[in-house]
């Protein structure tokens, strides 16, 4: 089973295959609802926080090195992807898991905020490999970093909390990923889950969407609603983003338009510009798509089955390129 996502940084290519602590769900433990949309943050709440300062100790240069102590990882999505899940985590968790944890960025901001371990499992060696130098140079003691994959993290429920970021696109089987990862949460566990919509490609470019292994355009809350269904969990929450204006900045930097160190200077404040701009994503402009879903503890179903949910382009999300900033549409 493939468990990798892409990390696009400083002397390396895209790899195929301490915030304030809060607890999960938007002001309180999650309650399952029928597709609710998130409510967006406030534009306090979604101020720039630099993602990734702890990996300049594994940094591949020096200037590398220099750029993320002060501006955190390079890679300019995983900045979206931790912005749109991270109020979601339960601080409280005693035992979290992560598949798919590429090089440990996300992991070391999770470790830090949960009082309980995080056991971090991640297929491929070389990625694994750099998880654990960053996770050693910062002295993280409570992540527990293996090269398992679903099918081996035992048949006894265990974990309180799961996320699972950009990793379904890349496998094959998703459906029976999902049963694997209920098999592994105690009933009323949580599972966030972080995705891309079938926009990625005309945002972030066919080449590289294939480039970084993955096996589907994306999907959109329905679909992704029913498979977890099938699996025993309820959504409870979701968002869309990576909206109009973040979708216009990834363009740039993932389609190579520009060249990345000519790009290194601007992005911090391009990502300061994008995340205030979060607020306007939606099933019709978000190129990704995050939520939290609930383990059942009974056998009731609960799908999200709207017609609308389903951006009226879906079968057109590839005819042209996201227009500039401050596109709405």
């Amino acid at each position: 089973m493939v468990q990798t996502r892409s990390m696009h940084v400083l002397g390396t290519r895209p790899a195929a295959g301490a915030a304030q602590a809060r607890r999960p769900g938007c002001g309180g433990r999650p309650q399952a609802e029928s597709g609710s949309r998130c409510p967006a943050a406030s534009a306090a709440s979604v101020a720039w926080v630099p993602l990734g300062t702890a990996h300049a100790a594994v940094a591949p240069s020096r200037f590398a090195r220099i750029y993320r102590r002060h501006f955190g990882i390079e890679d300019f999505h995983s900045h979206f992807r931790w912005q749109a899940v991270r109020e979601w985590v339960d601080t409280d968790s005693e035992l979290t898991l992560e598949v798919g944890c590429n090089i440990g960025v996300i992991s070391i901001e999770v470790a830090r905020l949960i009082r309980g371990t995080l056991v971090a499992s991640e297929f491929d060696e070389t990625l694994l490999s750099v998880a654990r130098d960053a996770v050693d140079a910062n002295h993280v003691d409570n992540i527990e970093l293996s090269q398992a994959d679903l099918r081996e993290l035992g048949e006894l429920p265990r974990f309180r909390q799961a996320l699972l970021i950009d990793v379904l696109e890349h496998i094959d089987d998703d459906e029976l990923a999902l049963r694997q990862l209920a098999a592994a949460l105690v009933p009323g566990g949580t599972v966030i889950v972080s995705v891309p919509t079938p926009r990625y490609p005309v945002v972030f470019g066919r080449a590289f969407h294939e480039q970084i292994g993955h096996v589907r355009d994306g999907y959109w809350l329905p679909e992704l609603a029913r498979k977890l269904d099938a699996a025993g969990f309820t959504v409870a929450q979701h968002r869309y983003y990576t909206g109009p204006r973040a979708s216009w900045a990834c363009s740039r930097f993932y389609r190579g338009h520009i060249p990345t160190r000519a790009l290194l200077p601007a992005l911090p404040l391009m990502r300061s510009f994008a995340m205030r701009g979060e607020h306007l994503a939606t099933a019709d402009n978000g190129a990704s798509l995050a939520l939290i879903a609930v383990k059942r503890t009974q056998p009731d179903r609960t799908v999200v089955d709207d017609a609308a949910a389903v951006p009226a382009e879906a079968g057109t999300a590839e005819q042209s390129e996201p227009g500039g900033p401050g596109d709405e549409a």
